[in-house]
């Protein structure tokens, strides 16, 4: 073996199989998470480039509901605030928005408006992360993507061609 051939003595096998297998576990686990993520389709990815944020810049200030994974490149290309994004200290906002896209539009609004948010923004008709069952059959995000919008909802113009499709939440 590699250990007797060098000469080796135990202690010093067991500190090397200490620093080598976490490396190597991790190294496994990155390789088979990035093989088993198939890659965005250019609609969602158009969603994280700086140039489309400049149409919702464009927009009053206001608080965005949106997809906890849309929550960072909104904060940083925006002037606006989010409700969600993937952050473990506001867990709040993360479960409003899911909540509100996952619930029938009614509950939603109820949702919405108490968490005053002032746009409800989604990335072309990507469904949310973590969003299936009945939601994507009944929620607001299957009537938005059914272009069902509810009364309480308009719809804000956004260039041709943005991939953002935005809602004012009406009080």
């Amino acid at each position: 073996s590699f250990f007797s051939r060098f000469e080796i003595r135990r202690p010093l096998r067991w500190i090397s199989a200490l620093i080598v297998t976490p490396v190597m576990i991790s190294g496994g686990a990155i390789s088979f998470a990035q093989a088993s993520n198939p890659p965005a389709p250019a609609k969602l990815d158009a969603c994280f480039r700086i140039a489309p944020h400049e149409a919702l810049q464009k927009l009053p200030l206001g608080l965005i509901a949106a997809d906890v994974d849309l929550g960072p490149s909104l904060l940083a290309f925006t002037h606006h605030s989010v409700l969600a994004a993937p952050y473990h200290r506001i867990s709040h906002g993360i479960l409003t928005v899911h909540r509100a896209l996952a619930s029938s539009p009614d509950e939603s609004r109820k949702l919405l408006l108490e968490a005053r948010a002032s746009y409800v923004v989604l990335c072309g008709a990507a469904k949310p992360m973590a969003l299936d069952g009945a939601a994507l059959r009944g929620g607001l995000w299957a009537k938005l993507a059914a272009n069902q919008i509810p009364a309480w909802l308009e719809r804000a113009p956004m260039p041709e061609g943005s991939p953002f499709v935005v809602y004012r939440v009406k009080p």
